[in-house]
C-alpha cells in the first residue's frame, strides 16, 4: 500500500451541530447523500487515504458501531490533513475537484460564501487546527484562524445541507451522480418476473440476491432506480425512479414508492412520495408519507400520514431542532421525524412538524408543531417517555432485527434523555 500524503479529517460546524441534533445522538455525516453518506463515500472513493472522524464523546459508541474501521477523535499529526465540512456533499468528480485543489502542500482555505466548505492544512498547522475544531467553533472563527496564514478560494462546486429538507431536495441529483459510476450500473440481475414491467431498465441496477415479483412496475424514466442486496419487492408495486432501496428491505404489496431513499433493514407499505427513510424503520401499512425525513429504527403505525401542502398553497413552517419557528420556501414539505420514534394507527403530522428522537406517539387528531424529545401520548397531552420503558421497547425492537444494545449505549440515552429534560 503506497505511503499516504495526506489525511481527511470530518468536522461539524455551528449549523452541522444543530442539524444532528434532529436525529439522535449522530453526526450529519451519517445522513444519507444519495446511495450512501459522506463516510461510506469517502471510505469507497479514497482507500488509501487515512479518513478521520470529529465527534462528541456521547457519540462515539454509535459510530464505532457504524465504522469499526475508521478513528474517532485522533489525528495523525505528523501528516498534512484535509478537514472536510460534514454539511459539504459532492459526487466522486466533485471531490476529486476539491483534492485538486490542493496546490503545493501549501494551506489552503475554501469557501463557500461564508461557509468553510474544507481546508488543508500543512503538517505544521494539523494539530491547532484540529483543537479549534474540537472546540465547535463558528464559521468566523475558522476563517479568522486561517484567512492570514492559507490561501483563500471560493468553492462552490459541492452542495452545502443548510436545512433538514435539503436531502430530500438534492435527493435526486446526489443518486443520479452516484450511478454515473455505481459499478453495477444498468445490471439487471436479480430474480425478475417476467410479469413485471421495466420501463428505461438502462437506468436501473438491481442485486443478484434480490426478488422482483410479478406485477411490479418499475420506472426509471425521471432518474435511477437501484436495489440493493437481499430486497424482495412483492407484487403490485410501483417504483419510480430516482430511487434507492437498501439491504434486506422489502417492499410490501401495493406500495407506491417515487423519487425516495429507503435504507437498509426496512418494511414499507402505503404511499411514499419525496422521502427519506433511514435505516431499520418500518412503514408496513396504508397511509402517505410525503417530503419528509424519518430517522432510524422507526416505527409508523397503519394510517400515519404526513400533509404535506397548506390549504393555501403557501410555504410551509416548519422548527429548528430546537423548537424556534423556522421559515421555509418550500410549498410541498412534510415532517422531520428523529430516531426511535413510533407512532399509532391514525397518527397524523401536520405540514412541517418536527418530532423529536425518542418519541411515542398516539391518537387520531394532527399532531401539530414541535414535539420535544422523549414525548409519550397524544398532540394535546403529550408527557415524557418513561426511559426505563422506552429502553426494554428499544430492545426488543432492535432483537428482532439481530441486534443489541449495550450497557454504555443505555447509559448514554439515560444521559441524553436528563438532558433533554
Amino acid at each position: 500500500m503506497p505511503t499516504p500524503l495526506f489525511q481527511i479529517c470530518l468536522f461539524e460546524d455551528e449549523i452541522a451541530k444543530q442539524l444532528a441534533r434532529y436525529q439522535f445522538n449522530r453526526p450529519v455525516y451519517t445522513m444519507p447523500i444519495g446511495q450512501a453518506n459522506l463516510v461510506e463515500k469517502l471510505l469507497a472513493y479514497y482507500p488509501h487515504i487515512p479518513l478521520s472522524l470529529i465527534s462528541d464523546s456521547d457519540q462515539r459508541i454509535g459510530i464505532r458501531r457504524r465504522f469499526p474501521k475508521v478513528t474517532i477523535n485522533q489525528l495523525n499529526v505528523s501528516l498534512p490533513t484535509l478537514y472536510i465540512n460534514a454539511r459539504a456533499t459532492g459526487s466522486l468528480r466533485q471531490l476529486d475537484a476539491l483534492i485538486a485543489a490542493i496546490v503545493n502542500d501549501k494551506n489552503h482555505l475554501m469557501l463557500h460564501h461564508k461557509t468553510v466548505v474544507a481546508m488543508y492544512c500543512d503538517r505544521a498547522s494539523t494539530e491547532k487546527t484540529y483543537q479549534l475544531l474540537a472546540k465547535n467553533p463558528t464559521a468566523d472563527d475558522v476563517i479568522a484562524h486561517h484567512r492570514y496564514i492559507s490561501q483563500v478560494s471560493e468553492h462552490h462546486t459541492m452542495v452545502i445541507v443548510s436545512d433538514w429538507w435539503d436531502y430530500m431536495v438534492y435527493f435526486g441529483k446526489w443518486l443520479t451522480d452516484d450511478f454515473d459510476i455505481f459499478s453495477k450500473k444498468s445490471l439487471l440481475e436479480g430474480d425478475i418476473s417476467s410479469f413485471s414491467v421495466r420501463v428505461h431498465d438502462d437506468n436501473m441496477a438491481i442485486a443478484d440476491s434480490s426478488t422482483v415479483c410479478e406485477f411490479v412496475s418499475l420506472d426509471a424514466t425521471n432518474g435511477p432506480i437501484i436495489i440493493m442486496d437481499n430486497v424482495t419487492i412483492h407484487p403490485f408495486v410501483r417504483i419510480e425512479g430516482p430511487c434507492f432501496i437498501g439491504r434486506d428491505t422489502q417492499i410490501l404489496p401495493h406500495a407506491v414508492i417515487s423519487e425516495s431513499y429507503i435504507g437498509n433493514g426496512c418494511k414499507m407499505g402505503g404511499e411514499v412520495s419525496r422521502s427519506m427513510i433511514q435505516h431499520y424503520s418500518n412503514k408496513a401499512h396504508f397511509g402517505y408519507v410525503g417530503d419528509t425525513v424519518v430517522g432510524e429504527w422507526v416505527n409508523l403505525g397503519a394510517g400515519t400520514t404526513t400533509s404535506n401542502l397548506k390549504v393555501s398553497y403557501g410555504p410551509v413552517t416548519t422548527y429548528a431542532a430546537s423548537g424556534a419557528v423556522q421559515a421555509s420556501d418550500r410549498q410541498f414539505l412534510g415532517a422531520r421525524i428523529g430516531d426511535f420514534v413510533k407512532t399509532g394507527v391514525y397518527t397524523r403530522l401536520d405540514c412541517g412538524a418536527v418530532v423529536g428522537s425518542g418519541s411515542s406517539l398516539f391518537g387520531s387528531e394532527g399532531h401539530e408543531g414541535y414535539v420535544p424529545n422523549f414525548t409519550w401520548g397524544h398532540a394535546a397531552s403529550g408527557v415524557r417517555q418513561d426511559i426505563n420503558a422506552f429502553l426494554v421497547g428499544l430492545t426488543r425492537m432492535m432483537k428482532r432485527r439481530q441486534q443489541t444494545i449495550s450497557t454504555d449505549e443505555s447509559l448514554i440515552f439515560k444521559r441524553l434523555f436528563e438532558q433533554s429534560t
